[in-house]
């Protein structure tokens, strides 16, 4: 599943191992990421618990396993390709291990979608895709970022994570600014809010999924909305017609 960008996603998913799970040592056959949501076990002989996490590059051989006491849950995301490569690399970390803000972030994994090449599904690849982004972006592996401003660096991360349910709060804190400040920067440069920003986004997406007859309700799950109704409102209130009419006039006129 090649996004476009070289970036190949291959797996992605959430586990809660089991105290008795065997050490696994492996020759990685593609570069994986894994968080580490809570508990604790070892990788490659050191101890990791929640708020780190590890990078197994291709070709690189490591060994885990959880802690028989506390044992971890974490997620992965797995990728492949000299590109997700070249982004990993950037991740600062010792012998592979790294720190993430892990009391920032376990709102976005409560269902996190399990990506497979065998089970592709695109809301799964799309929300891989989203966080796969976002953690490298709070883990430092954008530096040029430094030099634009700071409203340039949230409408690429806004992009980058649409399929999220964004809110200004955590946008603002992702930035170190105050949501105030963010919205001042934001209008000053782009004259719309990032509020406003997020749903042109989200509603221009939506748009390319209805025109491929894609079901209304996984169009607005893959979007980050919580609710299918939620997503219609919104469609409606900002394009005139409900996503099911849009579809239907838009496919009647291909006909």
């Amino acid at each position: 599943m090649n996004n476009g960008d070289g970036i190949l996603f291959v797996s992605s998913g959430k586990e809660s191992c089991r105290p008795d799970k065997p050490v696994r040592t492996v020759k990685c056959y593609e570069h994986m990421l894994h968080f580490v949501l809570s508990g604790q076990g070892f990788f490659n002989g050191k101890k990791i618990k929640a708020g780190e996490g590890f990078l197994c590059l291709e070709g690189e051989h490591v060994s885990y396993m959880p802690d028989p006491i506390n044992p971890w849950t974490y997620v992965w995301i797995n990728t492949a390709g000299e590109a997700a490569r070249s982004l990993l690399l950037k991740i600062p970390s010792q012998n592979g291990i790294f720190k993430w803000p892990v009391e920032q972030d376990l709102s976005l994994f409560r269902d996190f979608p399990p990506l497979t090449i065998e089970n592709a599904d695109v809301s799964a690849e799309l929300r891989s895709k989203s966080l796969f982004y976002y953690f490298l972006s709070i883990l430092g592996c954008f530096p040029s970022e430094k030099f634009q401003k700071i409203s340039e660096q949230v409408r690429s991360f806004i992009d980058h994570n649409i399929t999220l349910p964004l809110s200004i709060a955590s946008i603002a804190k992702t930035f170190n600014i105050s949501e105030s400040h963010l919205r001042f920067l934001f209008h000053k440069d782009y004259n719309m809010s990032p509020r406003e920003y997020i749903t042109i986004q989200k509603l221009n997406l939506a748009k390319e999924m209805l025109l491929k007859n894609q079901d209304i309700t996984f169009i607005s799950l893959s979007l980050g909305f919580s609710k299918c109704s939620d997503f219609s409102n919104l469609f409606k209130k900002y394009i005139g017609i409900s996503p099911s009419k849009y579809r239907d006039a838009i496919l009647n006129t291909r006909r």
